[in-house]
């Protein structure tokens, strides 16, 4: 998720929409209250917020529906608690940003040197061999960090981790994120 901004908490009123994984919009989360969106750069940011029983869908929202926003994009629900306030059961649902989803995916590739990104042979890149693997896109990638290689001994790490921890570091930049689009900067 892309943004221009560490840290920013944000507890105004957004539309939240509930998808099924597909990403097949359910319909508008009315109803809901204690929002709050925590937007993070170089991190995932979270989406949380609650419902009670009355909200017509309150047994949809479950681990790995989607929520999306229009100003933020597609959030995870990641985890769903139950309390009691008076007679009112309530649902809390707290959802991280889409790309948290290339935790699912891991990879091991043969230990050598690879460019971050090949403008003619980008099968060849490691960013082009994450892309084939995740069903991502590539996006914007600096024009300083085409000609970089590094090499690397890749064994079982998750997309997700190997984007932000092994390979900016080594290619001294940094990945964002915006719904199923992987940009690189230096």
């Amino acid at each position: 998720m892309e943004f221009n901004f560490t840290n920013k908490v944000l507890n105004k009123d957004i539309d939240l929409i509930l998808c099924y994984p597909n990403k097949k919009q359910i319909g508008y989360i009315t109803e809901k209250y204690s929002l709050n969106v925590e937007l993070n750069f170089l991190n995932t940011s979270k989406l949380n917020f609650s419902v009670d029983k009355n909200n017509k869908f309150y047994d949809k929202f479950k681990k790995e529906m989607l929520i999306y926003t229009k100003e933020f994009g597609y959030f995870i629900i990641s985890e769903t608690s139950f309390s009691k306030k008076s007679e009112n059961e309530i649902k809390s649902i707290n959802c991280d940003s889409y790309e948290i989803i290339l935790n699912k995916t891991n990879v091991t590739l043969e230990d050598g040197t690879y460019p971050l990104y090949d403008v003619l042979n980008p099968n060849s890149s490691l960013l082009g061999i994450l892309s084939n693997v995740s069903k991502w896109t590539i996006g914007h990638v600096d024009s300083t960090l085409l000609a970089k290689y590094r090499t690397f001994e890749i064994n079982n790490i998750s997309i997700y981790n190997l984007l932000m921890t092994e390979m900016s570091t080594a290619y001294n930049c940094y990945f964002t994120f915006d719904n199923e689009v992987t940009n690189s900067y230096k």
